[in-house]
């Protein structure tokens, strides 16, 4: 192997990276590949690009010295490369309190992965917004309310495990699901029962549920999930909203 070239080529690869963030771009394998190619013109996938070498420099790292010494090193350089970037996903991705998708990620997700993908399978959106929040915050205060939306996020992470969870913003929070319809609707009429109690009193929520189709975009799906939100306030039901 040409170790010199694939020397080049990793470099390419943090460059690409470094311009990216200097652009403000999220940090996605797909930003990568897009920096990478107008650099070197090579469609590559620089995540696993960087995976193979770490891996190539782990063996090479079994060699007598000072081959060895050198490969460590380098392994070490991209161990913690990828450190940086996990922590840049998380800053971009993550919702602050709740550890949640935050409304960026939910917007890439449903544009790279539900958009392009809504022809061959199927995905459903829910909109939640829990009921009675705001007072919550006015009896107890802001960071008891803050500890509320925490018990009420580790809950949905828990309950929607195989699920594209966010929160939306504020109380509002964000289901997306590869599956029936109806199925993710006893999911969700299960969550309402099974809700969990904070100080002395159930979580209660609204929810609002409907199927993407091709011709969605984020907006129109959260639209008519958020119609059924409102009903489900009027009925205490996951409210069902056909396209």
């Amino acid at each position: 192997m040409d170790f010199q070239a694939e020397r080049k080529k990793l470099l390419r690869c943090l460059e690409a990276f470094l311009k990216a963030l200097k652009n403000g771009e999220i940090p996605y394998p797909e930003v990568y590949r897009r920096y990478y190619v107008s650099a070197v013109g090579d469609d590559s996938e620089i995540v696993f690009l960087l995976s193979e070498t770490r891996d190539l420099l782990k063996e090479v790292a079994s060699l007598p010295l000072p081959i060895a010494e050198t490969a460590r090193t380098q392994v070490e350089k991209l161990e913690s490369l990828q450190k940086q970037i996990d922590f840049l996903n998380e800053q971009f991705l993550k919702d602050d309190l709740t550890l949640l998708w935050n409304r960026r990620a939910l917007t890439y997700y449903f544009n790279n992965e539900v958009k392009k993908k809504a022809i061959e399978c199927f995905y459903c959106l829910a909109f939640l917004d829990l009921n009675g929040f705001k007072k919550v915050n006015d009896t107890f205060g802001h960071l008891e309310g803050d500890r509320f939306l925490k018990v009420f996020a580790d809950f949905l992470r828990e309950n929607f495990a195989d699920d594209f969870v966010s929160r939306y913003g504020g109380d509002e929070f964000v289901i997306i699901s590869a599956q029936p319809i109806q199925k993710q609707k006893e999911k969700l009429c299960f969550a309402v029962e099974s809700a969990p109690v904070y100080r002395g009193k159930k979580i209660s929520f609204a929810c609002g549920l409907t199927a993407v189709v091709a011709k969605d975009d984020l907006y129109s799906a959260l639209s008519r999930a958020d119609t059924g939100m409102y009903q489900s306030k009027e009925t205490g039901k996951v409210e069902v909203v056909r396209v």
